[in-house]
């Protein structure tokens, strides 16, 4: 019997998926915990402190350019913040209160965790794996036609051979 680890049921995945409201939640709570105020927030987001309000508030959700702002300035993980899979810091270690007050579902994000591992590796492997496919046909195709030029220089080598031949038979040379 083979046991597959790291494989995540569609019901598994959407279990350890968080809402967008969960994670507008987990963003202000992140930012209470820093010490950073919504009206500080929107300063170093270059927003006005209003809309930085109705995004926490998850009234909002991460669309790809707050997303990214937010990613740059607070040090948060793009893909969770647009997925809600994964840790809400780019740097796992810095998730650790969370994950220690978190209970049964710090389980759930360690799988989550290397589910999104696994997943990014899969996906290395798939882009390596065509790069050789591509490199192989190249390759072949090179070979080729190194023989068809390898042929066109012996046809030719032998028709000058000929032509010397004649030469020399005519008394041209």
């Amino acid at each position: 019997m083979v046991i597959k680890e790291n494989v995540l049921s569609q019901r598994d995945y959407e279990k350890l998926c968080k809402t967008p409201q969960e994670v507008c939640s987990m963003v202000s709570n992140d930012l209470r915990v820093k010490g950073v105020s919504r009206r500080k927030a929107a300063e170093r987001l270059g927003v006005k402190p209003s809309v930085v309000s109705i995004q926490l508030s998850g009234k909002k959700y991460f669309g790809a350019r707050t997303a990214l702002k937010y990613s740059e300035e607070f040090g948060y993980n793009y893909t969770f913040l647009k997925t809600g899979l994964g840790y809400l810091n780019a740097n796992p270690e810095r998730d650790s209160w969370i994950v220690a007050s978190a209970g049964p579902s710090a389980r759930s994000r360690s799988v989550a965790g290397k589910y999104m591992k696994n997943k990014a590796l899969q996906e290395k492997i798939e882009v390596l794996q065509k790069s050789v496919s591509t490199l192989e046909k190249e390759r072949d195709r090179a070979l080729k036609a190194l023989e068809t030029e390898k042929l066109r220089n012996e046809k030719l080598s032998i028709r000058i051979e000929r032509l010397m031949d004649k030469m020399e038979q005519t008394g041209a040379l």
